[in-house]
């Protein structure tokens, strides 16, 4: 049969997903293929003395370090969680959202918001969406705890695994912000499932890829009430902060702060202050779009984010979006009249799931989050403010192919909840969601 060459983007997807693979037979070969994702769910599942993440050179990732070998028990084990090896869905999902895009995924609801303290939306990352929805989470006594991923407040932040525990306002408030570096979120989250606490996780796409991947495995029965996440663009190697003090000629050592985004939206991307006071910054659009001059690109990225079969956090309950025309916040230098307060920050919030809908809503009943009813924003909205995602639908088969081609291990595609409802045949369905 004559092979049908794809020709737009749903044919892409279908195809990506067709495409003969097989996953990774050990968490070894997840590393040497380059499909790890440095979550830490591997050393939370294992523990700490058979893997522990650490970072390795040249690229200064958090990747896992072999203690001894692992058991055949073990290594199946941990294959059933770890999102380089698997990214499916929870059995049951689907039909329930209410309608689907083979780019955006699935959504029972979407809004433009912020939070409603000024200081919070000031301070953290994109409009304080999370953190909104994260305080009300702790305020309202629907959670005990929210995992997260601690943000580069001081430059030893960065050579930390970058995982965090907020039991209080004031210890999730110290959390604001982006972290734009290796973090591994869920190399703890043994001890809070065995704490019988219940929590929340905010974390990247794969960090939600690996929870899911464990509730229906090793986790079951744990106290998970909400997977919150965010449109992941990809973070940067480890390399890219000491290069920016490079640039700078700026020594570690007399680093005070070293902050990504925060302090308006996008704001410096990112910031430093010396322990001599003198200030260093960069534009959040220049970061992403100007090489620096007389010096080696600033940032690279891990293959496994090139490959990356969820970027836009298709199994969270709630999703955070940045939401600028094409992805393209204005220089603080020349903005325009008519995105004129575009820094205070807002964001287009997806909630994917009943329940991630019903959270949205309660938060903003109780005065955490701010909602702009007349800016509800649709499939063709999310993807005109992140044409950078559309791209990386597009490349998904190609980079799969030859990833494939090159006798490397690829993990099976996902696809969104309540993909009953699009035009993908069933069969392409991945994981246990069909």
């Amino acid at each position: 049969m004559e092979k049908k060459e794809p020709c737009d983007i749903e044919d892409l997807l279908v195809q990506s997903a067709a495409m003969p693979s097989r996953g990774p037979e050990s968490l070894e070969e997840v590393v040497s293929s380059g499909l790890c994702s440095s979550c830490g769910a591997c050393e939370a599942v294992l523990g700490s003395e058979a893997v522990s993440m650490q970072f390795q050179e040249p690229h200064s990732r958090l990747r896992p370090c072999f203690h001894r070998r692992l058991t055949p028990e073990e290594q199946k084990k941990v294959l059933k969680i770890c999102p380089g090896a698997f990214v499916g869905g929870q059995e049951g999902m689907a039909g329930m959202v209410h309608t689907n895009d083979p780019v955006v995924g699935g959504y029972v609801s979407m809004h433009c918001g912020h939070a409603a303290d000024p200081g919070v939306r000031h301070k953290a990352a994109a409009g304080g969406g999370l953190t909104a929805l994260a305080l009300h989470l702790l305020e309202s006594g629907e959670v005990q705890c929210i995992v997260h991923a601690n943000p580069s407040v001081y430059y030893r932040d960065l050579t930390s695994s970058g995982s965090r525990v907020s039991r209080t306002k004031e210890e999730l408030l110290g959390g604001m912000g982006s972290r734009y570096a290796r973090t591994a979120v869920l190399q703890g989250i043994s001890d809070v499932i065995c704490s019988g606490e219940l929590f929340a996780l905010i974390g990247k796409p794969c960090d939600i890829n690996a929870m899911v991947n464990g509730l229906g495995s090793v986790w079951k029965g744990a106290n998970c009430r909400y997977l919150l996440s965010i449109s992941c663009g990809m973070y940067p190697d480890g390399t890219t902060p000491d290069k920016f003090l490079q640039m700078h000629k700026i020594e570690s050592e007399d680093v005070e702060t070293f902050q990504w985004r925060g302090n308006g939206c996008p704001g410096d991307c990112p910031g430093v202050v010396t322990k001599s006071g003198k200030s260093f910054a960069m534009d959040y659009v220049d970061f992403w779009t100007v090489p620096p001059r007389n010096h080696s690109i600033l940032h690279t990225w891990q293959w496994r984010c090139k490959l990356c079969p969820d970027y836009l956090g298709m199994q969270a309950d709630v999703v955070v979006m940045d939401c600028w025309p094409r992805s393209e916040p204005e220089h603080r230098d020349s903005m325009t009249p008519s995105r004129a307060g575009e820094r205070d920050g807002w964001v287009y919030i997806v909630a994917r799931t009943p329940q991630g809908s019903g959270l949205v809503q309660r938060a903003e009943e109780a005065g955490t989050l701010v909602l702009y009813e007349d800016r509800t924003p649709g499939f063709e909205d999310i993807r005109f403010r992140q044409p950078h995602q559309v791209r990386r639908a597009l490349t998904q088969w190609s980079r799969r192919l030859a990833h494939s081609e090159s006798s490397h291990p690829v993990p099976p595609r996902v696809f969104r909840w309540g993909e009953r409802q699009s035009r993908l045949p069933k069969q392409h369905c991945g994981g246990r969601i069909c």
